[in-house]
């Protein structure tokens, strides 16, 4: 055993500007979550409807309707490369596939023909996940709102 000064899990409640408005925005991360081994998931909540992801089914999303009935609608989309491999459409992706497309996405967005495709996490976006963190610390410590990359 020894000591360990990382936290296992946490939920920042935050806000940022989009189109003249503050729009909240809560962040959830587990370090630690029962049942899960290495479970990722994206859950966006708007006032009309939203949409729910996680990679322990990487074939579903759900969408939320906020009609008559509220419900939870599951979507199966299966399986698509956004670059070519070697795998068919009709089998799972493996590994070697999820390796390529990292590949694929680098080079085509070094190359400038990434076009609308997904590109590489840019260095000054995890340094902005850094800051995420740094003000989350901090306002755990003077338990006030701090602003984020100051």
């Amino acid at each position: 055993m020894a000591p360990c000064d990382t936290w296992d899990n946490a939920m920042l409640h935050t806000a940022f500007e989009w189109e003249g408005s503050d729009v909240p925005m809560r962040i959830e991360m587990k370090r630690l979550a029962p049942g899960e081994m290495n479970t990722w998931f994206l859950e966006i909540l708007g006032t009309e409807g939203g949409v729910r992801f996680s990679t322990k089914e990487p074939k579903t999303v759900w969408l939320f309707d906020r009609g008559k009935e509220q419900t939870w609608n599951r979507i199966d989309v299966g399986h698509a490369s956004v670059f070519p491999t070697i795998t068919g459409g009709i089998f799972e992706a493996g590994f070697p596939d999820c390796f390529l497309q990292m590949w694929g996405a680098f080079i085509a967005e070094r190359g400038g023909v990434l076009s609308e495709r997904f590109g590489c996490v840019r260095p000054e976006e995890a340094l902005l996940s850094h800051d995420i963190m740094a003000a989350a610390l901090a306002s755990h410590r003077s338990h006030r709102a701090e602003r984020v990359g100051e």
